[in-house]
């Protein structure tokens, strides 16, 4: 639209395309879901009533949930981790979820076979995780 051309009710419409798009990998996973005024009942009860930019701030964003259950231990230089079911804590550098690499491969387009990306892996910032 040339500069000089004032917008029309039409142009200040936003798009029918979505701005966030989620796409699961891993499908017992649950959906992430729309963030509330309450953050999910966490909100101390003055809070919420009084106190509009935080409740608004709140309302910002998604939840998203991890697809399975996990523990983080950090001693101030190393992260551990484990998981219902494991032998114990492993120190944590990159690890995949369980059978995921073999599902990723069997849907991956042939040029990113064997590239599947880690569930959580420790980054090297100290005590920083990524998942």
């Amino acid at each position: 639209m040339p500069s000089d051309v004032a917008p029309t009710p039409a142009d200040l419409r936003p798009a029918a395309v979505p701005r966030i798009v989620f796409n699961r990998f891993i499908p017992t996973a649950r959906y992430p879901q729309r963030a509330d005024r309450s953050a999910a009942g966490s909100l101390p009860t003055r809070a919420f009533r009084y106190c509009e930019p935080v409740v608004t701030a709140s309302a910002f964003g998604y939840y998203v949930f991890p697809p399975m259950a996990f523990s983080l231990r950090w001693d101030g230089s190393a992260i551990h981790w484990t998981y219902p079911g494991a032998e114990g804590w492993s120190l944590l550098t990159a690890v995949q979820f369980p059978n995921f690499a073999a599902a990723f491969d069997a849907d991956a387009p042939e040029g990113i076979k064997g590239f599947s990306p880690p569930f959580l892996g420790a980054l090297q910032e100290p005590g920083h995780v990524q998942m």
